[in-house]
């Protein structure tokens, strides 16, 4: 156990160095902190609001916990960020709890489970930031350890109580996505394994009961008031966003072995030799079932993502727990005996790649804040070549794996990154620098504009309410009286742009540099009539000069 707290430790560790360093970045974490932020100031726990305008992409779980943290430490950086925190290591306890589970008697195994997970990338970063993504993980996993304990080791009927809510309060941070991560794959499994079946109809109707108790009350709620929010949630944030890209994150069917390539770097290299090797022993599948059962759990969400018209890195995040711990059972497990040197060799290709294209920067312009970090990123260059020198020809006398590398040179690319971002991430989406300047300057009476982009995190960072051009806001649900304010605050009429550049009054307009140079196609003379208050690569803030004319 004391491995399993020093592992804590380092986790712990990680997920909050530097917290408070990154602003919240556009578009997803600065959306959830803003509707978080207006749902504590507006006392309304029930109807999220993005912009003062009723939001209903995803139910409330995220937003309430992170209006709650809001609350109990201050709204800053740091604070919304706690919760998902405690997530990361609550899913750390977790996989280590289904590896001892599943592999009894098998220390090295739960503990490479955690050490695995720990060292991927995209869960540190998901472990840090304020989406639903986290919270969705964490309780996916406590739900199925519960399911998996009372379905396949005959744990206590009790059991059910704790599946059942959890798998509640994951629906109600995402919608019907966890029966993809916590019901799909069961049913797949004991189609496969019919002999580990295990259905109790008694039980099935106490853990729906349970599960309706805790959803129902918000939905009703929300759909009473909206009801035409029921097929909005059904359609649209369902059917649509899987069938259809009308989101606009499409991608490659390989989009998530992509991810996954880089959310887990080096371990994730091993999941399809070991899966193909596993395979050609179908007929003996009976004495492994666990390894099965994580097969399949790891394997069905993959397949299901990887052909969805809506794509992005997170969505496959529930199921990292269930590689990390198949990984480690075939890597120190049922495999440890294997050389997969060709897979070391990518491994050390992969490792030694990053660092160069890090040297290289692939910024346009490289910001000047960043000079004093060139010692970081040559130490990240030379620090996998000699991990290998070291690994390779000292440390194999005394039996230490080479694996070890993998984690040390991942974890150590995560503090690097770290350390580093903050300086660059005004052009990153942060818009944090942008509303300081914005606060040192605005005068009572004078409006802040964006052009073609929504900004929660300019609305977070200022408490101005925003007015939109040339960017459609979803309104069907706002009401009469509503609408008549969104008037002022909503217009895809182009010119209103114009019209408050030459205007008596203060207007403060963000717009991307690409647009700006659009706008001003027989507009010349508009740019004689701002000055430039902030930039960045992508972004101007521009002031009319209604005081020089």
């Amino acid at each position: 156990m004391k491995s399993l707290y020093l592992l804590l430790g380092i986790a712990l560790f990680l997920l909050i160095y530097r917290l408070d360093s990154l602003s919240y970045l556009e578009s997803s974490e600065a959306r959830y902190a803003e509707i978080s932020r207006e749902m504590l100031v507006s006392d309304d726990y029930v109807t999220p609001t993005l912009i003062d305008i009723k939001h209903f992409h995803k139910p409330p779980l995220t937003y309430w916990m992170t209006a709650i943290s809001f609350k109990l430490f201050g709204i800053n950086n740091f604070s919304g960020r706690i919760f998902p925190t405690l997530c990361g290591l609550g899913i750390l306890i977790f996989t280590f709890l289904i590896a001892r589970m599943l592999f009894p008697g098998m220390p090295q195994i739960h503990l490479w489970s955690v050490g695995i997970l720990l060292s991927s990338l995209l869960f540190l970063v998901q472990a840090r930031v304020v989406t639903t993504d986290i919270y969705l993980s964490f309780l996916t996993i406590s739900a199925i350890y519960f399911q998996w304990k009372r379905k396949f080791y005959y744990g206590s009927e009790k059991l059910i109580i704790p599946a059942a809510i959890f798998l509640a309060l994951a629906f109600l941070t995402k919608g019907p996505i966890p029966f993809i991560f916590f019901i799909f794959p069961y049913f797949v499994f004991i189609f496969l394994f019919p002999k580990m079946k295990n259905v109790n109809l008694s039980e099935s109707i106490k853990f729906l009961i349970i599960f309706i108790i805790i959803v129902t009350p918000w939905f009703w709620l929300i759909i009473r008031d909206n009801p035409k929010l029921l097929e909005y949630f059904m359609v649209n944030q369902t059917v649509d966003r899987y069938a259809s890209t009308v989101h606009h994150r499409s991608g490659s069917p390989f989009y998530y072995i992509g991810v996954l390539l880089v959310g887990m770097l080096s371990w994730f290299m091993f999941y399809f030799p070991s899966l193909f090797m596993t395979l050609k022993r179908w007929k003996t599948r009976h004495e492994h079932p666990w390894e099965y059962l994580l097969i399949v759990y790891t394997f069905i969400p993959l397949v299901f993502f990887s052909f969805s018209g809506s794509k992005l890195p997170a969505y496959i995040m529930p199921a990292l727990p269930f590689f990390s711990i198949l990984l480690a059972y075939w890597i120190f497990g049922k495999y440890q005996n294997h050389g997969f040197k060709s897979i070391h060799i990518l491994n050390s290709l992969q490792c030694l790649l990053i660092p160069l294209l890090l040297i290289i920067r692939p910024f346009k312009n490289v910001p000047s804040q960043i000079g004093h970090y060139d010692l970081l990123f040559w130490f990240l260059l030379c620090l996998p070549l000699g991990y290998f020198i070291i690994f390779r020809y000292s440390l194999k006398n005394i039996k230490i794996r080479f694996e070890w590398v993998y984690g040390i040179y991942n974890v150590t690319l995560f503090l690097v990154l770290l350390t580093v971002l903050p300086s660059v991430q005004d052009d990153l989406n942060s818009f944090e620098g942008m509303a300081k300047v914005i606060n040192n300057n605005l005068k009572e009476g004078e409006q802040l504009v964006s052009y073609k982009v929504r900004l929660p995190s300019l609305y977070f960072y200022t408490g101005q309410r925003v007015i939109h051009l040339m960017h459609d806001r979803e309104i069907q649900f706002e009401d009469q009286k509503s609408m008549a304010t969104l008037e002022t605050y909503l217009s895809n009429d182009p010119d209103k742009l114009a019209d408050f550049l030459l205007s008596d009054a203060g207007y403060y307009v963000t717009i991307r540099r690409k647009d700006w140079l659009k706008y001003l196609i027989n507009r010349e003379k508009l740019a004689t009539a701002v000055d430039t208050l902030y930039e960045n690569q992508k972004y101007l803030l521009l002031k009319n000069q209604r005081l020089k004319m």
